[in-house]
């Protein structure tokens, strides 16, 4: 039941996201929207952030398995369909974006981003980096991933900076052996 009643929450926000930003939507209309009532809102979620936050992750998870795709498959095909993914739901994403601040945008980004880039990380330094250089490895390679994802979307998801993504996407690949084994080198 509880799936259900996030499900309807997730699908109320993104309708009224079809039609104006994310700083203009209230609990109230959510709540109306979906069916339920305000106490059940707060139960499953903090704030309008959160709820934001749980469809991405939901989304981001739908869309990896359609596509046989798991989470920790940091590949420039994932990455790809993500960004389809962005750009088939445009209104919303940038009515989302236009409606969060710089910081929460970072941060929510970074919170999908992180994981995928350690998990390649450490398959590719197999054991051989301590946690300073993960950590390291994960805070350039996810830092320079959102800030071209941040402004791709200030540029209103303009394909000049979708094309950057995807050479950000393919050098990541390769670059993340050469970083690690210099890591080890030191």
């Amino acid at each position: 039941m509880a799936e259900l009643t996030k499900k309807a929450l997730s699908e109320a926000l993104t309708d009224l996201l079809r039609t104006r930003r994310l700083d203009k939507i209230t609990v109230a209309e959510l709540t109306a929207l979906a069916g339920v009532n305000r106490q059940t809102f707060y139960y499953h979620f903090s704030d309008i952030f959160a709820l934001v936050k749980w469809t991405a992750y939901d989304r981001y998870h739908k869309l990896l398995s359609s596509h046989g795709f798991g989470p920790g498959m940091f590949r420039h095909e994932v990455y790809t369909l993500i960004c389809d993914g962005m750009v088939a739901n445009r209104t919303v994403v940038l009515n989302v974006y236009k409606g969060m601040d710089d910081a929460h945008i970072r941060r929510a980004l970074r919170a999908i981003v992180d994981p995928e880039i350690e998990k390649e990380a450490v398959r590719i330094a197999a054991g051989r980096l301590d946690e300073d250089d993960l950590s390291f490895v994960v805070s350039c390679y996810a830092s320079g991933l959102v800030g071209v994802m941040v402004a791709w979307l200030e540029s209103g998801m303009e394909e000049r900076y979708r094309g950057k993504l995807d050479v950000i996407f393919t050098t990541m690949e390769k670059s993340i052996a050469l970083l690690v084994s210099n890591l080890v080198a030191d």
